[in-house]
């Protein structure tokens, strides 16, 4: 589904018509939750934790919505305040984050979508898995935002903190890495499945 983000922006910061303001808000939270849920449930395991996040997000996002009006990418800026809300959520609190460390992330659930959908055998899953569990969490989070997402590279930047130049390499070292460790029918094959 592609979410039409153009225009948010400008209601969100104009007080002028609640009713409209008030429906578009709420498009925006229909149209997004589902996504950061799932982006979510790869920094954490606990879902009532996300969901709880995920309303603190557009609670702050209401409450700010006067002094938000230089946000240029809607998407990129919900990713970034879930982010870190759960990691100053789970950092303040006895709430873990999955595997400990840096950020990790979880690209599993990817394969077992595409698995479920009958589109991967059991024996390319093994292979995935394998390939998958050499990337570290930081490759596994750019390519999850990169391909799966849709978001561009200074998008990811700003997401991971890092500059625009390293998010590059860094996608470009996941991917020799996946190319390196399935056959590259197999490489190609997931990529198209995308």
């Amino acid at each position: 589904m592609q979410v039409q983000t153009e225009g948010y922006e400008k209601v969100i910061a104009d007080d002028t018509g609640a009713i409209l303001l008030k429906t578009t808000f709420e498009n925006l939270y229909n149209s997004y939750f589902d996504k950061l849920f799932e982006y979510g449930c790869r920094l954490h395991n606990d879902q009532h934790l996300i969901q709880d996040c995920i309303q603190d997000v557009f609670i702050k996002l209401w409450n700010k919505r006067h002094q938000l009006s230089n946000i240029k990418n809607i998407k990129s800026y919900l990713f970034i305040a879930l982010k870190n809300t759960i990691l100053n959520k789970a950092a303040s609190s006895t709430h873990k984050l999955l595997q400990g460390g840096d950020t990790p992330f979880e690209l599993s659930y990817i394969i077992e979508e595409q698995v479920s959908k009958g589109e991967i055998s059991a024996e390319t899953l093994s292979g995935l898995y394998i390939a998958l569990n050499n990337l570290t969490d930081r490759q596994k989070e750019c390519i999850y935002l990169r391909y799966f997402e849709g978001l561009g590279y200074e998008e990811i930047s700003d997401l991971l903190n890092i500059s625009t130049k390293a998010t590059y390499k860094l996608a470009a070292r996941a991917l020799e890495c996946l190319k390196a460790n399935i056959p590259e029918s197999l490489f190609v094959l997931f990529f198209l499945k995308l």
